[in-house]
């Protein structure tokens, strides 16, 4: 994987800051690596931690959460595309280069079409998520539309159980309607 230094097998039989550092600052496809791990790392946690948002309607969660999800999806073949096409651009324009200057030019060349991937990621994402969140709202009004659609001839049909009754409940339904005692005081009202 990595024309000079380390490559990942020896990255992991030797695990250390050092030997990460080296890995990706030798490794002509390190900033691709990097860019797609932050894509998976924002793919998977932003919409769980717009799920997670108990203050926001649980639809405009959901909206939001694939939305993120979509972004990232569509993010993830762009940081490999973009860098690598960039790279080949620079190897067909610096053929009498030294080889070392031409490996840090395409290098260069490939960090550059990272960048140059952020800023079509929202491009392609204007393209591609409209009919997806189009498909995703008329579901979920299909949902509610049924939910909203009942049957009122086999709802009126239906009885009510009896109500059932225990003892003790009895006990204190008839103790609340008894006439509390009232104390003979040979008083009289009236006549």
């Amino acid at each position: 994987m990595a024309a000079f230094g380390l490559t990942f097998k020896e990255l992991l039989q030797n695990p250390s800051m050092k030997n990460l550092f080296k890995y990706f600052g030798e490794n002509e496809n390190g900033a691709i690596i990097i860019a797609c791990g932050i894509a998976i790392g924002k793919g998977i946690f932003r919409p769980i931690f717009t799920m997670m948002d108990k203050e926001q309607d649980p639809e405009s969660r959901k909206y939001a959460a694939i939305r993120e999800g979509i972004t990232e999806v569509a993010a993830f073949p762009l940081y490999i595309a973009t860098p690598l096409i960039a790279g080949r651009l620079i190897h067909h324009f610096a053929d009498e280069a030294d080889p070392i200057i031409k490996k840090r030019m395409k290098i260069n060349a490939k960090y550059i079409g990272i960048c140059i991937a952020t800023i079509i990621i929202p491009a392609v994402c204007n393209i591609i998520q409209p009919p997806i969140m189009n498909m995703y709202k008329k579901r979920q009004e299909e949902k509610k539309a049924q939910i909203n659609k009942l049957d009122i001839t086999s709802v009126s049909n239906i009885q009510p159980p009896a109500a059932v009754i225990n003892k003790p409940a009895v006990a204190i339904n008839n103790s609340i309607q008894k006439p509390l005692p009232v104390a003979n005081s040979n008083m009289r009202v009236g006549n």
